[in-house]
């Protein structure tokens, strides 16, 4: 039976891409993905699924832990343009609505990120090509030419460790053959949205190959401005990728990757007041912004460069070195509103009236990184045993700016000026063994050591509520040992019992917001699971389940302290228990159906602040439910060519935005469905028109919310309605 990559989770979309060879990433294995059903034997049995979870090839049925991993097809049927695109396709992950930066906060398991600034790190690790990417506003580019995405639930505490106390997600571009081939991709949809893509590649000289790409897209706007009358939230994105390949691992020699790529975007910043309406959003499809030059810019790019070399037959040298750029800015209304909507709302009570000042506000944030790492990995296979050591070591150097004014379109006062330089150096050594006991029994643990420091230089001009103008020098160091230990248990052939205890560390660092306020200590978990991985019905079916029990300590959490400030402190405790299922199976030749179901019990056990008392409130971004059905047709239609068809519907459970879990700053829960239809002619080798529509169900929530001047003003930002279009495309 022939081995694929996985393209997609159950819960996501059920279907797999086109056979491609695994790449060195991250990884850990739980969620069974789709398959393709042209992967499949004449039997029509499920395919084997290829992931590297232990930074080596492995079967995912053979693999303990949880990952859901989504093909290069996958990623196109799906249309996930970028992380975000993620969102209601991986169980137990929640995915927000952009914020003020313009970055999504990611929680994995109910374990979120807080958007705190250069000074605070997110739970989830994003990694390119194995490259660690530290800020989130660089997480979410544009993905084009991507061979695989892994999503890693769990902390991940030994193998990928720096900030992974919720998990990681790993992204994976496609290599370079020798032949040269291609692809080149356009297409259209509502809102004005167009896009084309392509990749091109081939042999440059003996044992050296690469591969070009690019994307370019704009969207006109989905909302309408009603003081101006104007098309809102347009963007306009590029990227530019370079990947090359020297292979002279059959001559004895070395297999050396070399990654480029350059990104830019340009988008409206549409944010949307919540209060003035009195509590509601109104309108979803209307805004009324009343500040001109509201705009987003973001540059990212780097370079990686991995390196692979054979000691021996049992032994392996590997480097992955890399080097990541952000530079980003924006300015965006404040108040969300226009300054008559906000004048009748504090009017009507609904606002103090002391914050009539607002009316017509402007902020303006910008950041800079420049980040360098390093991973040098030595791996040994000696029969029962399998061992890796490595260390790693990241220096990033990173700007904040950070500016409000007050009748931002006449006088102009300053607010609040916020500047801030912080340098983030980490070190971490690591080991993990795999120690096969017997044909029913295999341990497998690791320990990873990880020294952080953080040095910050904060200087803070405010002229509210008390004119002050501070600068501070600031210094702190964290060090911390974590592990993680698994007994896998096989009973019978296509059945995989494991238990696993796993530890997380994110480290510490300072609020870059707020002067006089102290470092804020680092986060740790500790993570209990129990799962079964099973295929049955002559490996038609295939029914994957994980129990887990979490416990998570001296939370950072973000909350607003006044106008243009934070304030970031640990939080006490939480406990985090949940399950997941997933169930696969071929219904018919060529048919495909897929079912995800999670449950999330995520509270804090105890988390005061001032008279405040939030213990026994939901964690952020932790829906109690989850569910995930799919289901995915290809025929040949006689000698006219190829039908693919696809669906997919999502729904969750109601999740909150903050501690204190009030109907204004949540969700309700939502539902999507997603549809697309593909249709290969046979005439046109290579040809492929689809059609597609993604939010059918046009629900339309709150996906994010800010809190400003003590909560008593709050803005939000709007999921976009129902999109559809077609796209061509053609490989040669």
């Amino acid at each position: 039976m022939k081995s694929v990559i996985v393209t997609a989770s159950i819960g996501a979309a059920m279907f797999a891409g086109a056979p491609a060879s695994a790449q060195s990433a991250p990884g850990a294995g739980t969620t069974p993905p789709p398959q393709d059903t042209t992967a499949s034997n004449s039997n029509d049995q499920l395919a084997d699924i290829v992931v590297v979870a232990k930074k080596r090839e492995t079967n995912l049925q053979d693999t303990s832990g949880a990952i859901t991993a989504f093909g290069g097809d996958a990623v196109t049927k799906l249309g996930i343009t970028d992380v975000s695109g993620l969102k209601g396709l991986v169980p137990n992950v929640s995915i927000g609505e952009p914020r003020l930066t313009a970055n999504s906060i990611i929680s994995i398991r109910g374990i979120a990120g807080q958007d705190g600034g250069i000074g605070q790190d997110e739970p989830v690790a994003v990694y390119l090509d194995g490259v660690y990417l530290g800020r989130p506003q660089g997480q979410f580019f544009s993905l084009v030419d991507i061979e695989r995405i892994e999503v890693l639930k769990g902390p991940q505490g030994t193998l990928y460790g720096r900030n992974s106390t919720a998990g990681a997600i790993s992204i994976i571009t496609r290599k370079p053959s020798a032949q040269f081939g291609g692809t080149i991709e356009a297409g259209a949809g509502n809102f004005g949205y167009y896009h084309a893509r392509g990749a091109v590649e081939g042999g440059l000289a003996p044992r050296l190959s690469a591969r070009l790409s690019f994307s370019y897209s704009t969207f006109g706007g989905d909302l309408t401005n009603t003081l101006t009358g104007r098309r809102e939230r347009a963007s306009e994105e590029g990227l530019l990728r370079l990947v090359a390949r020297y292979d002279a691992a059959a001559a004895g020699g070395p297999t050396i990757d070399l990654t480029a790529d350059y990104g830019r975007t340009a988008a409206d910043t549409v944010l949307k007041n919540l209060t003035v309406n009195g509590g509601s959003y109104g309108n979803p499809d209307t805004v009324s912004l009343d500040l001109p030059d509201r705009r987003l810019h973001r540059d990212v790019g780097g370079v990686g460069l991995t390196i692979g070399q054979k000691l021996s037959d049992t032994v392996k040298l590997t480097s992955v070195s890399g080097y990541r750029h952000l530079g980003f800015n924006v300015r965006y209304d404040a108040d969300a509103t226009d300054a008559a909507t906000f004048l009748t709302a504090v009017a009507l009570g609904r606002i103090p009236a002391p914050l009539a000042i607002l009316r017509d506000s402007a902020s303006f944030q910008s950041v800079r990184s420049d980040a360098y790492s390093e991973e040098l990995r030595l791996a040994g296979d000696a029969g029962a045993f399998k061992w890796m050591v490595g260390a790693f070591a990241y220096d990033e150097k990173s700007d904040f700016g950070f500016r409000v004014n007050f009748l931002a379109q006449s006088a102009n006062i300053l607010s609040s000026s916020t500047s801030a330089r912080n340098t983030s150096t980490s070190f971490a050594g690591f080991s993990h063994l795999e120690w096969k006991l017997s044909d029913l029994f295999e341990l497998e643990g690791g320990l990873r050591y990880s020294y952080e420091r953080k040095q910050m230089r904060r200087a803070i001009v405010a002229t509210s509520p008390v004119p002050s103008n501070t600068v501070e020098n600031l210094s702190k160091s964290w060090g911390n040992l974590t592990g993680d230990l698994t007994l896998n248990i096989r009973p019978t052939t296509g059945v995989l019992g494991y238990i696993t205890v796993a530890q997380g560390f994110k480290s510490g660092g300072f609020n870059a917001t707020q002067a006089g306020s102290p470092a804020f200590n680092p986060e740790k978990v500790v993570s209990y699971e129990v799962g079964i991985k099973t295929d049955f019905l002559d490996r038609r079916a295939r029914l994957n389940l994980s129990v887990f029990h979490m416990n998570y300590d001296d939370l950072q959490v973000r909350f607003a302290a006044g106008i243009g400030q934070i304030t970031i402190q640990n939080a006490a405790k939480a406990t985090i228990d949940g399950v997941e299922l997933e169930v696969l199976g071929r219904a018919a030749p060529g048919l495909t159906l897929g079912f995800t179901g999670a449950y999330l019990n995520a509270r804090y056990d105890r988390y005061t602040l001032g008279a405040l008392d939030f213990s026994g409130n939901r964690l952020n971004q932790a829906p109690r439910w989850s569910l995930r059905a799919s289901a995915d047709y290809d025929t040949v239609l006689g000698r006219a060519g190829q039908l693919s068809l696809h669906a997919g519907y999502s729904w969750q459970s109601r999740e909150y935005y903050r501690a204190q879990n009030d109907l204004l700053n949540s969700n309700p829960g939502y539902e999507n469905l997603e549809a697309r239809i593909g249709f290969s002619p046979a005439g046109i080798k290579g040809a492929t028109i689809e059609v597609w529509g993604k939010n059918l169900t046009d629900d339309r929530y709150v996906g994010a919310v800010v809190p400003l001047a003590n909560d008593l003003v709050f803005i939000g930002s709007i999921n976009r309605g129902r999109t559809y279009g077609v796209d061509l495309r053609f490989k040669f």
